[in-house]
């Protein structure tokens, strides 16, 4: 019952609607609960291009509800896994950009790189796909830091570039502490 963290960086629609067709079509046809939280318009074409049997089959998730925090979406992801169990569930979320100041994004990164920690017993097979298309390097590094395997033209290979929890433990070991004026 161990939890799967991949990656698919794709610049193609067709090669995006491929892998994760056939990761659905998959999980579909073993009996396997599959949840699909993309972009509405990402999710209507590759719905529309699998057979209506597996379309139907298909949990379709609000992206934007899936990536509304980082808690909530640790949160919404164990949840899945528990509403399943004891079956395997597959999962393949698009997140959303960043926007927003520093902190906001360091704190996904956070969540992206401790996923594996988190969710180590549960059932759950995520596939986190990324556009590279207008993709900033800094957001490119932070994707291979995070993820322990790359989905490539040859299927899943391990990632060497992934650093875990190593990726953002530049954190403090404490907060700062908190300077006061005594009142008398």
């Amino acid at each position: 019952m161990t939890f799967t963290h991949q990656s698919l960086l794709f610049a193609r629609d067709q090669r995006f609607r491929s892998v994760v067709g056939k990761r659905l079509e998959a999980a579909v046809a073993s009996g396997r609960p599959a949840v699909l939280a993309v972009a509405p318009h990402r999710a209507a074409l590759l719905l529309g291009s699998l057979p209506p049997q597996v379309t139907r089959s298909i949990e379709v998730m609000d992206r934007s509800t899936l990536y509304d925090a980082p808690g909530r979406m640790l949160a919404a992801l164990h949840r899945t896994a528990l509403t399943h169990a004891p079956a395997r569930v597959t999962v393949v979320a698009e997140p959303p950009p960043v926007r927003g100041p520093a902190p906001a994004a360091q704190e996904w990164q956070r969540l992206e790189a401790v996923l594996a920690t988190a969710l180590e017993e549960t059932a759950l097979d995520l596939l986190c796909v990324h556009d590279t298309r207008g993709m900033a390097p800094g957001d490119l590094a932070a994707v291979h830091a995070t993820h322990p395997v790359l989905v490539g033209e040859h299927g899943a290979v391990a990632n060497h570039a992934y650093l875990g929890t190593a990726a953002h433990a530049q954190r403090p070991a404490g907060p700062e502490p908190v300077s006061y004026t005594h009142l008398t």
